[in-house]
């Protein structure tokens, strides 16, 4: 409780002590920052005036003027993205260039053209088979140009594609196939791992599959930028493996009209992560909704420098994303081998100043690109494009929003906080996925309106 107080003893007392202490102590602070916190503590002390009553955790410190800029910073920028499918934009491409290259994956190269008819005969399969919009579809495969045909036939047939990476314990299988309960498997012929699953399942590749009679025609759309395009499940190392539903809409605004990276049909994406991982979206949508060549990069290629080196240059990749500790190995021990490379994007974890400033000696300004992002918020929430690196610099910053994402740090009662101070991560946009599957109650937690803004999507990253 704040009645009987002396507000104009307790104001006199502040500018008369604590102001000028903090002016001595000005080797701890800069100037601007002792304004600002001047100007915090006025602000509060105006708000116990103001107030007669409630906790001080509860008063507001945050000058109007402050809070109009941090919430133009946080917006980040709107751009005009494609209110459309991820198969839609697709279909676009092939209009455009029917007999570019698409898919490449060692001996395996697809067309636009023939990626098209190809995943057309897997979407007419479905749709026979009953799979209605966004009934979760597994695609439990090895990464190849099959893998790529199945998820592109998955979302014409309007349903939700699930990676299963055949190289998980088995444990885990059985987990996400009870999980998401999926419709049908797809799967292909070399995956001697058996998926735990009651639904039934077809090899792709198969000389007898039933798919290779299916009609090449397209299938009518039945999804909206709404729909979910993709279950995706979280590392689980907060707790039980979560599954993330992305929708087309995340995922188009991750990929198209955005800020961080502009994708010609000229380039060349790697393939290069498990698609059981969020930034296999970015890889693969990146380029095909682009009109790009997306190159599988095996996984014995990144194990040593020299087959790297040999394939980026041979497949002329110029596109790339690693993970940020793989990165930070290559800057120590074989910097040239992403000479080439226009763009190399990297996250997941904390970069560190050193191994990077070392990797731009190499590839110059403009290469390197810092992002964060969680599944949740459909792989890419924030970037930096590093140009320099200061000598005396003790982290590496994540940047501003990418386009059409809102960023905020606030408070345990979500509220802005102020230049300064700490707070809890919280993302908004159109890259905020629909929920978790199978998680009301955590839904409700995490999940949570933006008061903000106009957008009313927003997750809490508190507890991630």
């Amino acid at each position: 409780m704040l009645e009987g107080v002396d507000l104009s003893l307790r104001i006199c007392s502040y500018r008369d002590v604590i102001e000028p202490a903090l002016h001595y102590r000005s080797d701890l602070f800069e100037p601007e920052t002792i304004e600002r916190m001047s100007r915090h503590l006025t602000r509060l002390l105006e708000e116990i005036a103001i107030r007669s009553a409630g906790s001080l955790g509860e008063l507001d410190m945050m000058p109007p003027d402050e809070r109009a800029l941090i919430l133009g910073l946080y917006a980040g920028n709107y751009a005009d993205f494609p209110q459309a499918c991820l198969h839609q934009l697709f279909v676009e491409q092939v209009a455009l260039r029917p007999d570019a290259e698409a898919v490449v994956f060692g001996r395996e190269r697809l067309t636009y053209r023939q990626l098209d008819e190809r995943s057309n005969q897997i979407a007419q399969f479905l749709v026979g088979e009953g799979i209605r919009p966004e009934d979760r579809v597994g695609v439990f495969m090895n990464r190849s140009a099959d893998m790529i045909v199945s998820m592109l036939g998955i979302l014409k047939a309007g349903g939700a594609y699930v990676p299963i990476d055949p190289d998980y314990p088995a444990e885990r299988l059985r987990f996400i196939a009870e999980d998401t309960a999926v419709r049908w498997v797809l799967t292909q012929l070399g995956v001697d791992t058996i998926l735990p699953a009651a639904a039934p399942s077809i090899c792709v590749d198969a000389v007898d599959s039933p798919i290779r009679k299916c009609s090449h025609e397209s299938v009518v759309n039945r999804s909206t930028p709404e729909s979910i395009a993709v279950v995706i499940y979280t590392s689980g190392s907060t707790g039980d493996p979560k599954a993330a539903c992305v929708p087309h809409r995340a995922a188009v605004r991750t990929v198209r009209n955005t800020n961080y990276i502009q994708v010609v049909p000229e380039d060349r994406v790697a393939q290069a992560g498990s698609p059981s991982f969020d930034a296999a979206i970015l890889e693969i949508w990146l380029a095909l909704v682009n009109g790009a060549t997306l190159v599988g990069v095996p996984r014995h290629a990144l194990l040593g420098p020299a087959e790297l080196t040999r394939l980026l240059r041979a497949e002329r990749i110029s596109i790339l994303a690693l993970n940020t500790s793989y990165v930070h190995q290559i800057a120590r021990d074989t910097p040239e081998v992403l000479k080439n490379v226009r763009k190399v994007l990297f996250g997941g974890e904390a970069a560190e100043p050193g191994p990077l400033r070392e990797l731009l000696k190499h590839l110059g300004p403009g290469v390197l690109i810092n992002g964060y992002g969680p599944a949740e918020g459909c792989v890419i929430t924030t970037y930096h494009e590093i140009t320099h690196i200061p000598e005396d610099a003790i982290s590496v910053s994540i940047g501003h929003p990418v386009s059409n994402a809102q960023v905020y740090l606030l408070d345990e009662h979500q509220r802005l906080t102020p230049i300064g101070v700490p707070g809890e991560i919280y993302i908004g946009g159109e890259g905020v996925a629909r929920g978790y599957l199978n998680r009301p109650e955590l839904n409700a937690q995490r999940f949570v309106p933006d008061i903000f803004g106009e957008k009313t999507r927003q997750i809490s990253l508190s507890h991630w």
